[in-house]
Parts: C-alpha cells; structure tokens; sequence
C-alpha cells in the first residue's frame, strides 16, 4: 500500500522487490488520492490498483480494500507511508508490515500498531538505526523492528560518463562541482550548502553549484546564489539526470540536515566514491563514521560547512582513504541482492509469526 506521502525514493525499493521476482505475487495498492482510471502507471512500479474514496471520506473506501485484500491466503500488507497505515482496515486479519522512514512522532506510529494488531503479526521496517532506536524508546519491541537500507544502483553508476555529463552541464575543465544531495526539503541543508559554496569560491574560484531538484527549497537557494554569487555559479538541472550522472560529475558532495533525514543521496555519493561533506547529526554520523569515511561539519554552520570543503578538496591523500572506506561499506551494505533478502527474510518471519532475530543487524558500516 502506497500513500501521496510515499518518497519517490522508497518507491525505488519497492520496485526492486517487485523486479525481484522471487517474493511470490505482489500487487500495489493507492488508496484513494487520484482521478481517473483505476490501475495507472507510477513510477515504473507497474499497475497499480485504486481504491475508490466515495465522497472523499476515508472509511467509506475500507470495505473497497478489504475485499481486495480477502480470499488471499497468506497475506502480507506492506504499508509505505504514515498516510497509507491510516488506510489499514480494522480488524487486521493478515500480517501487515510498516515501512517507516523518520517518524516525527514515534508515539502515535507505536499507539497506530497496537489499535491495529494485538494479534502480534505485524513487523516495522526502518531505513536508519537512529529511527529504530526512536521507535524503541517509544515502546516497539527490538524483535518486531529491522534496519532495511535502501539499494544502490551500481550498475548506473558505472555507467554514467563523466566528461559527458560536465559538457551538458557546463562544467569547464579545472572547475570545481559541488552536488547538493538530494532529497531538498526544508531542513536538510542545501541553503547551507549554497552558503559555503559562496564562500569556497573567494578561496578557490570557479566553483559551481548542482541542484538537482524542483520546488521551494531549490528556488531559495536559486535567489541566494543569484543575489550573492558569480551568475554563472549555479546548475539548477532539475530532474534532467540521474543521480549517477550528477555524482560522476561532482568533485564533492554535501549533505547537511540539521537534524536526522534520509540517507539515499548518501549512499548513493559513497557508492560512486565521492567525497562528502555532512553535517555531525546521527544519521550521518551512523553511515560515514566519525570522519572515517566522509568529513563532517558543525550544524547548520556555513564557516565550518566551508572549511570542510575545502579540505575535502585539497587533502588529496586523506579524501582518498576516506572515499576508500566508503565505498568498500557501500559495496558491502547497499545493493540491491541483499536488500532483497532480508525484505525475504521479514516475510518468511511475518508468515511464520516468528520474531526479528539479531542476524538482521545490518554490517560493515564504518564506526
């Protein structure tokens, strides 16, 4: 069950279990939210089937789901988003799994699932430890919760032509790419990542800065740099390439929330061995290490965020170890084979009502 509020980035690990193959018959469900005809075409994930909402009003459509959902023996609901779990009709007679990113409000995911399943056949999913031991504090079991990272597209990226994507960027030869990692929403940092490109280019002109991005954040930091900085600084490139494609093109990454938010665009970075500059909050901490493999920077500290670049940058020796390390965890932790088999491996438990065992611990992570 898919939600309007599902990333496009978790639909990306859907699609890999639906290529997997090997998970048995799958089907995606949207619950309401839509117009038209019934089964549509998103994001390369296949038909996917519509719940009608008569009038708008959500209950009305759960006897819709239901009878989806009946006569299929064993069943398991994979839910994606906050918004899809409140879909979830009651009483919960199949085994239903929660893929839960960054929960702001722990409580009422905790307080969602014991209304729904006191039975016990249900499972959460996070992408993060950070966001496991939050739920953990709230009161979910360390046997009903796992960390499940998100794959990487390895085979993309070596694919991806770095001459050739500088070109159509514009990117000169002896110029300096700055990528800021998506995903850009308020809070995770591309305003201060335009700030301390600003002031790298006073130390090491010719810098250029890539978004990769629509929308609100993108625009703030389009006036920034277009009030502050050379005019041709900025690369607003949209969703024109892929992320592979920016990352062969980038000398540096930046990633700079100022507090806990998705890590995609940081795996992807490390994958393809660039260097990256993120802000010290945990979940960055928990992937690169404390400056094992990327280099970390104050909160929400545009100086700090600058000086970091610049060492990235110009410490040739100590960037190659630390983009060494990352990628040797991105070739251990991150493809697609392995997150395949432990969503297989929640499955097999939700179907057999056995509890999460400590062999799920995810590995090779830089501490």
């Amino acid at each position: 069950m898919i939600g309007r509020d599902t990333p496009a980035y978790r639909l990306e690990a859907l699609r890999g279990l639906r290529a997997g193959g090997e998970l048995g018959e799958q089907r995606v469900v949207q619950y309401g939210g839509w117009a038209g005809a019934s089964a549509s075409r998103v994001h390369g994930l296949g038909a996917v089937e519509q719940v009608r909402v008569p009038l708008g009003v959500r209950w009305l459509g759960r006897p819709s789901l239901r009878a989806l959902l009946g006569g299929r023996v064993p069943t398991i609901v994979h839910v994606w988003s906050g918004i899809a779990l409140s879909w979830v009709p009651r009483p919960v007679d199949f085994r239903l799994l929660i893929d839960i990113e960054l929960p702001r409000d722990c409580r009422r995911v905790v307080d969602s699932l014991r209304r729904l399943s006191s039975s016990g056949r249900a499972r959460l999913v996070c992408t993060t430890e950070q966001a496991r031991r939050r739920l953990g504090a709230a009161g979910v079991r360390p046997d009903t919760c796992v960390v499940i990272r998100d794959s990487v597209d390895f085979a993309a990226i070596e694919a991806a032509d770095r001459d050739a994507v500088r070109r159509r960027l514009g990117i000169e030869a002896g110029e300096t790419a700055v990528l800021v990692l998506p995903p850009l929403r308020r809070g995770t940092g591309a305003l201060l990542a335009a700030w301390g490109a600003l002031l790298l280019e006073h130390a090491r002109p010719g810098v250029r800065l890539v978004v990769p991005d629509v929308g609100r954040e993108a625009a703030r930091v389009a006036r920034l740099v277009e009030s502050c900085g050379p005019r041709r600084m900025l690369r607003l490139v949209e969703w024109r390439f892929s992320l592979p494609e920016l990352l062969a093109a980038a000398d540096l990454a930046t990633y700079l929330p100022v507090r806990d938010a998705p890590l995609w665009g940081v795996l992807h970075a490390m994958a393809a061995g660039r260097p990256i500059v993120a802000s010290d909050v945990g979940v960055n901490r928990e992937l690169l290490g404390r400056e094992r493999a990327g280099w970390l920077c104050g909160v929400d500290n545009p100086q700090d965020t600058c000086r970091a670049m610049l060492r990235a940058l110009e410490d040739r020796e100590q960037s190659a170890r630390r983009v060494r390390a990352g990628r040797a965890q991105a070739n251990a932790a991150f493809g697609r084979p392995r997150m395949l088999e432990q969503y297989r491996r929640v499955y097999q438990s939700l179907l057999a009502d056995r509890p999460l065992d400590s062999s799920f611990d995810q590995v090779a992570l830089v501490h």
